[in-house]
């Protein structure tokens, strides 16, 4: 009985700390890189499309689809401008839902995902 008890705790706490939350696996699995960054200014420096461009196309892409221009620019993921409008100020997060503007093309569209990452 002993031994099971045992194994049960042991394979609790193994299982505790074995586990990530969705943001790690979020920020383990996408490149990126935060607004108003040395690594931010790099990026912009050698991306086809400026973060002016991208704001532009945000807006028209926004307008096309009858919907509110997305509000704020808190990060690049995998070479997209990433424009969402919510966040969570009291947890200091930011949803990665939104208008993805590809910096290298400039093609636009929306990605609903409920992730919130740090900012």
């Amino acid at each position: 009985m002993k031994k099971i008890i045992y194994m049960s705790i042991f394979s609790t706490i193994f299982t505790l700390f074995g586990c990530k939350s969705k943001e790690e696996k979020f920020l383990q699995e996408n490149k990126i890189i935060y607004y108003d960054s040395k690594e931010f200014e790099d990026f912009e420096k050698k991306a086809n499309i400026s973060i002016v461009e991208a704001w532009r196309i945000q807006k028209e892409y926004s307008k096309e689809k009858h919907q509110n221009p997305e509000n704020w620019l808190f990060f690049i993921i995998n070479d997209y401008y990433v424009f969402n409008s919510a966040l969570t100020p009291k947890e200091a997060k930011a949803f990665v839902g939104g208008v993805w503007v590809d910096s290298k093309t400039g093609e636009a569209r929306f990605k609903k995902i409920k992730d919130k990452i740090k900012i």
